[in-house]
């Protein structure tokens, strides 16, 4: 994480201590550190930097695969290409679930529909703040002088990010598409592709030599505070929310099922301040910030 001016530094600082008192070896660079240890960097641009030892890169297929294949053998069964298009619910109590193919009951809802998760509630009258936005990923050779296993790198004033694939011969690059307007619509959008490159070179100055190999797209959600809705639906006992996760999804899964395993067993969890995510903090006016997880 790359800091390019005074806030953006501070707000690291303080991500820094919270980590640590939380017993995370997160280190925190300042500029001259940074710039000794990647010196691929735009020199004077950043005023300093995170890195944590412990992060890792995962590949999204390979772990879905392997999730299937281990509820299949807990014996649950998984409808492809069944479309959810209504959720059915008898006053304040979920029913189930209307599908293209027909109708599934359950007293139980997890909606975890990404972009498409405010769509589907509003079936049932309830309003999501969540929204789907159009992200691209431009495919690209490795800039000559960044190393291979190099970790990933975000540019918190730009958006743009670098994610090395395995092989060290190719990067993922991306993040410059933040202002694109709201909508579920996945198709590459090449008059971007100025802006992206020029945030690549300000952040590392040898992408001017980069090739650019494809591009793709996909539909992110976020939120108005860009932090996850979690909890049970105000006003309809048994649809719980997994929404709004704003890029992170990947990364904060595993404690989402624990919490959203915990509120349907239980009707409660005990590992985080779920007031801090609830579904109705935006009605209220209150926003999580920045720094909270």
């Amino acid at each position: 994480m790359l800091a390019a001016h005074e806030e953006l530094w501070n707000q690291l600082q303080l991500t820094t201590e919270q980590a640590e008192a939380e017993g995370i070896p997160m280190k925190l660079f300042k500029q001259e550190e940074l710039m000794k240890a990647f010196p691929y960097l735009q020199k004077g641009r950043f005023l300093g930097g995170t890195l944590c030892p412990w992060d890792a890169y995962a590949d999204p297929y390979a772990v879905l695969a392997a999730l299937y294949a281990a509820v299949r053998r807990q014996g649950v069964v998984v409808h492809f290409d069944r479309e959810a298009t209504k959720i059915i619910n008898n006053g304040d109590n979920v029913q189930g679930i209307e599908t293209r193919q027909g109708t599934l009951w359950s007293p139980l809802i997890v909606n975890a529909t990404g972009p498409y998760a405010a769509q589907l509630v509003a079936t049932a009258g309830i309003t999501l703040s969540v929204q789907p936005f159009r992200r691209q990923v431009y495919v690209c050779s490795n800039p000559k002088d960044v190393p291979k296993a190099t970790p990933s790198i975000v540019d918190l004033a730009s958006g743009f990010y670098l994610h090395q694939e395995v092989s060290g011969k190719a990067v993922l690059l991306g993040g410059t598409d933040r202002d694109t307007w709201p909508g579920l619509e996945e198709v590459v959008d090449k008059s971007r592709a100025e802006d992206f490159f020029q945030a690549a070179m300000e952040t590392i100055p040898s992408a001017i030599d980069i090739k650019w190999l494809r591009t793709y797209t996909g539909i992110c959600e976020q939120t108005p505070d860009f932090h996850p809705i979690i909890g049970e639906a105000p006003g309809l006992k048994g649809l719980f929310l997994a929404n709004g996760l704003s890029g992170h999804g990947f990364m904060h899964a595993p404690a989402i099922g624990q919490i959203i395993a915990d509120l349907v067993l239980r009707g409660r969890t005990e590992r985080i301040d779920l007031s801090l995510l609830h579904p109705d903090r935006f009605a209220k006016g209150g926003l999580t910030e920045f720094h909270t997880f």
